[in-house]
């Protein structure tokens, strides 16, 4: 039976009606949902820009997912006040108060799946659980499930989820004044042509573009009260998306175990976003007064995002991605 909230058909009419169109969100993509409502190329690029959110062009991305993200940022979008690590502070001084006990470096290497609850295996140890939470990539944690009592729908899962594409990312610190250039507190989409699907080409042929597009953005300005930063200084991360084959080889090794073939990878690709990012912030190059970079590779080692993906599994409209286990 339907159970309908409201005190008129008309209401019910119009639950009815969105309830089919959430229906058709989840099952097409955010290009599908552009076309729809949309004729200027331009326009839809507008809507799309974001996209490197999702790791996924628009003609990949779930449309219920695109607007989920579009709504974040028409809603001012939000960044925590010490950066990243703030967060993770808060949950690890959260859970040790309630009496967790945590490893530092201890990968999870299988789960089996009993009767009665889990046996994890970690640091050459097992811990016995009647439940587990994982905030990993969701392929690599299903990925780790042993034993007889695994679902075939879970394997079957695993099986069918992609990564996403991981990123090359550039972090520095300047003594350039980027407010007076104008930088704010907004990020910056960098995309050279309107055609987004077209900047995504050579990343699923599995190379990084000479001219690769970016995001540009300054945690300093997001939050100049907790961001720690010399005085007279600003910090900028330039991003952008980047295949994880290339440097599958390199997984393995920690950084100075790479070799000088990783360094030189890095360093001709880590090269091209300052000098392309100098289109907003004229002398970039030059003021770098200390300058990191991350790959596909950085990603795998600490936190083993499945091919080096940024964003676990490829947010696309199948039914496997979105819906729960």
């Amino acid at each position: 039976r339907l159970l309908i909230n409201g005190p008129n058909w008309q209401d019910a009419k119009t639950s009815i009606i969105e309830g089919r169109e959430l229906a058709r969100l989840m099952s097409e993509t955010f290009a599908e949902l552009l076309d729809r409502h949309l004729r200027d190329p331009l326009l839809k690029a507008v809507f799309a820009g974001p996209a490197g959110d999702l790791g996924v062009p628009p003609s990949r991305a779930s449309a219920f997912v695109s607007l989920g993200i579009l709504n974040h940022y028409l809603g001012g979008a939000y960044f925590p006040v010490g950066g990243g690590g703030a967060m993770r502070d808060a949950f690890v001084t959260a859970l040790e108060a309630r009496g967790a006990l945590l490893h530092k470096n201890a990968p999870v290497t299988r789960i089996d799946v009993m009767s009665d609850g889990f046996a994890v295996h970690a640091r050459g140890e097992i811990y016995e659980a009647r439940s587990v939470v994982s905030n990993a990539d969701v392929a690599l944690t299903l990925g780790l499930l042993s034993g007889a009592d695994v679902p075939g729908r879970i394997r079957d899962k695993v099986e069918r989820l992609k990564p996403s594409l991981g990123a090359c990312v550039v972090y520095a610190a300047t003594d350039l004044d980027i407010a007076a250039l104008g930088m704010t507190d907004a990020n910056i989409w960098h995309y050279g042509t309107s055609d987004i699907d077209a900047c995504y080409a050579e990343l699923y042929a599995g190379r990084v573009p000479d001219e690769p597009f970016f995001i540009l953005t300054s945690p300093s300005l997001k939050d100049p009260e907790g961001h720690v930063v010399p005085n007279g200084h600003q910090t900028v991360e330039i991003i952008t998306m980047a295949p994880g084959e290339p440097f599958r080889r390199y997984f393995d090794g920690r950084p100075p175990r790479r070799g000088d073939d990783y360094a030189a990878r890095k360093e001709t690709i880590s090269a091209r976003l300052p000098a392309g990012a100098q289109r907003y912030l004229p002398g970039l190059r030059d003021p770098l007064v200390l300058s990191d970079r991350s790959t596909p590779a950085t990603v795998w080692h600490f936190v083993r995002g499945v091919a080096g993906g940024i964003y676990g599994p490829e947010l696309s409209p199948d039914p496997s991605v979105l819906r729960r286990v």
